[in-house]
């Protein structure tokens, strides 16, 4: 199970907050984490508003400060840690901080998180060698939008299948894959990367999830295909019986 909370375990600011979670909110979130295990569930917490963009994406360079992100970063993924949860998952899907750092059509930064693709792989490559050293390659996964990244095909394919290396290479736990099109795996795999999907996969060995608008049985085609290692539903609120547990062995 992922969790996105969206607030709290040290999230408050986006872009700064260090603060403790309050003794209110560590013991929901503490609960959140029972709930899981009770239903013997591993569950990984999505490090989801502290990576959402600023409101002008294109003014990277004068207000977001990457060392500062990854502090904070570190610092949730600990709370979370602390609080009983069993991982982290980096955010960097669409519109995140880290994939606007690693699109050039918004990264204009100047400095050596901005210019050249090996330049711009330096945000998500540092914040996930901490995350790494903080947590355990074990509890750490990560989340892009190699389908939705708003940038020329060519150039989105090359800089998912670098950052792709950089995950492997790191040996996190898994890589997920969000807004993978559900209308039917050949079909998908065509929007918008033409030729680049077995390219992808093959940058990633390891596990890879993919979510999107899915039935059951286009998950079962993407799993099938052997693309995909496993499907994730958005569910909320989460129920207490999971529902993949009931649809089947797809997940």
């Amino acid at each position: 199970m992922i969790f996105d909370p969206k607030v709290g375990l040290g999230l408050s600011d986006r872009f700064a907050s260090r603060q403790a979670p309050t003794p209110e909110d560590a013991r929901a979130w503490c609960r959140v984490a029972e709930a899981a295990h009770d239903d013997e569930q591993k569950i990984v917490l999505r490090l989801g508003g502290i990576m959402e963009a600023m409101p002008e994406p294109m003014d990277l360079s004068q207000r977001m400060e990457p060392e500062r992100l990854i502090a904070s970063c570190r610092f949730a993924a600990e709370n979370a840690l602390g609080m009983g949860f069993d991982g982290v998952e980096l955010d960097g899907s669409a519109g995140t901080v880290t994939d606007l750092l690693l699109n050039p059509e918004t990264n204009r930064r100047a400095d050596r998180y901005g210019g050249p693709l090996i330049q711009r792989l330096n945000f998500l490559d540092e914040l996930v060698e901490v995350l790494v050293r903080a947590c355990g390659g074990d509890r750490v996964g990560a989340r892009l939008a190699p389908f939705t990244m708003r940038c020329a095909a060519g150039e989105a394919l090359a800089t998912v299948t670098a950052a792709l290396q950089i995950l492997r290479d790191r040996e996190v736990a898994y890589v997920h894959f969000t807004d993978v099109p559900a209308i039917g795996f050949e079909r998908a795999m065509l929007q918008p990367l033409p030729v680049g999907a077995d390219r992808l996969r093959s940058a990633y060995p390891g596990t890879l999830m993919a979510s999107g608008a899915h039935t059951l049985a286009s998950a079962t085609t993407l799993i099938e295909s052997r693309w995909a290692d496993a499907i994730c539903f958005k569910v909320w609120p989460p129920p207490r019986e999971p529902i993949l547990r009931r649809a089947g062995p797809v997940s």
